[in-house]
């Protein structure tokens, strides 16, 4: 199809190519808004022992089994990350902070990443910024009884203890600019498929 013609289609359906383009514009906007709310809040753990076994050098095989070790509760932690049980658990938990939580409903995923043997780092969206502080209260509760749990049968040297550091806040705001261009770019493509779409089907 030659140029002309094709000019000629999008003269002659050029409601619906408006629409079309103007609906991916409007529908985009309106998820972009949505997703402009959310506040990241971004928290790491390091995984340590209460007590140092004595006599331990870097290159000894009780160093390398230790490593080992701290490699599959890292893994462990990801996984509680993942549990919609124990994250419950920490809204629940969030909720009893003080007064001010008492009724209110928090929704939190998290997303726990295993960087190293005994290094974690864990982000959670919320739409609030004073929500921050009473789901990282909570996550260190919650996640302190069940490394206790998990300590029970292990001598003291051998116990795991979690640090946590941080948490820091950052806004998921999206630019505008670029984002007005990539809908208008794309909403343009797809209003022009929508119209060949139509000239196919009758």
């Amino acid at each position: 199809m030659e140029l002309k013609e094709y000019l000629k289609v999008l003269s002659k359906y050029r409601t619906t190519f408006i629409i079309v383009w103007g609906s991916v514009i409007l529908i985009g906007l309106l998820v972009a808004s949505l997703f402009s709310q959310k506040h990241k809040a971004t928290f790491s753990i390091d995984i340590t022992r209460d007590v140092q076994a004595e006599g331990v050098q870097e290159y000894d095989y009780d160093q390398f089994y230790r490593l080992e070790a701290d490699d599959r509760f890292g893994k462990t932690i990801v996984q509680w990350f993942g549990d919609r049980a124990i994250v419950n658990q920490i809204e629940l938990v969030a909720q009893k902070e003080n007064d001010d939580f008492k009724n209110y409903d928090f929704k939190t995923d998290f997303r726990a990443e295993k960087l190293a043997n005994s290094y974690l780092k864990v982000s959670f969206l919320v739409s609030d910024r004073k929500e921050v502080a009473p789901i990282f209260s909570a996550t260190k509760k919650v996640l302190a009884e069940k490394v206790a749990e998990f300590n029970g049968g292990f001598n003291k040297q051998n116990r795991f203890k979690l640090v946590f550091n941080g948490p820091t806040i950052a806004d998921t705001k999206i630019s505008i600019v670029p984002l007005l261009i990539i809908l208008i770019g794309s909403g343009f493509f797809i209003a022009s498929f929508g119209v060949m779409l139509r000239r196919y089907l009758e």
